[in-house]
């Protein structure tokens, strides 16, 4: 639950303003932020090698 609640707070890149301690869509929602997070960190690395 504690995770939740952190996810809650500092969530980026989501404009969902219900919180996320019941929210049915928690594993969907942070899979979709995580796997965001990593397709812009690889995109920063390649932008760095050129």
């Amino acid at each position: 639950m504690g995770q939740r609640l952190i996810y809650w707070i500092f969530q980026r890149g989501k404009n969902c303003k219900h919180c996320c301690l019941w929210c049915e869509y928690y594993d969907l929602c942070r899979a979709d932020v995580l796997a965001q997070d990593e397709r812009e960190e690889k995109h920063g690395k390649e932008r760095a090698e050129e």
